[in-house]
């Protein structure tokens, strides 16, 4: 089902366009408490935020280009997303309440017919900005140029590496039975009223082999 959504997406959205985020300068994390590290990341995440991005969804050698406006309360775990093309017209407007309901308010006629569309995109959504902060709990691993703290449970498992300029998260990833399911790399932070966004980030899932790939456009207030 998921891989006849994504053709279908390719089909709507064609274009071509790429998006290049520098890349990591690498610091040393010699004498770093990873509990400090993992306490001032949680600090300078903003709890709740509305966001203007870019987007560009890759399927092989397809671009899909779009915008987005997304608006999370991490802490409640609630969004709402809306997806506009390169003309302006909507293509979806969906959200998830506290309770976990997903609510499909408007979708093109190509997407509505597919009743997990909603679900699918909501999740990838939730992949990038929720629980971007390792539990306490996390086994931890010290290396010369980054922290990797690892929760698992049973045979799921997922890392947050923590590396680059100002030590934030820079990826997190996601495995069932040690395989690698999913990633989602961050770039280029940047600070607005004391909280930390990162302007550019990568979802790249393994198992499907597609990219989703967002440019921080504006900030917005709430």
């Amino acid at each position: 089902m998921l891989k006849k959504l994504i053709v279908i997406l390719a089909i709507s959205l064609y274009g071509c366009s790429s998006v290049p985020f520098r890349h990591l300068d690498y610091l040393s994390f010699d004498g770093i408490d990873p509990q400090s590290l993992r306490t001032g990341f949680s600090e300078e995440l903003p709890q709740e935020f509305e966001l203007l991005n870019s987007a560009i969804f890759r399927y092989y050698s397809f671009n899909f280009p779009a915008l987005g406006v997304v608006r999370a309360d991490t802490l409640k775990k609630s969004l709402n997303l809306a997806g506009f093309n390169h003309l302006g017209v909507m293509l979806f407007e969906i959200s998830l309440d506290t309770e976990g309901k997903v609510d499909c308010k408007y979708a093109l006629p190509e997407f509505a017919k597919h009743k997990d569309f909603a679900s699918y995109v909501l999740s990838d959504i939730k992949k990038i900005y929720f629980d971007r902060i390792p539990p306490k709990s996390a086994e931890v691993r010290l290396e010369k140029r980054r922290v990797v703290f690892k929760d698992s449970l049973n045979d799921v498992a997922t890392e947050y590496v923590f590396s680059g300029e100002g030590r934030f998260l820079a990826e997190k990833n996601y495995y069932e039975k040690r395989k690698k399911i999913w990633s989602v790399f961050y770039y280029e932070y940047t600070f607005k009223d004391g909280k930390i966004y990162p302007q550019g980030i990568v979802l790249k899932h393994y198992k499907y082999g597609y990219k989703l790939i967002i440019r921080l456009k504006e900030i917005r207030s709430l």
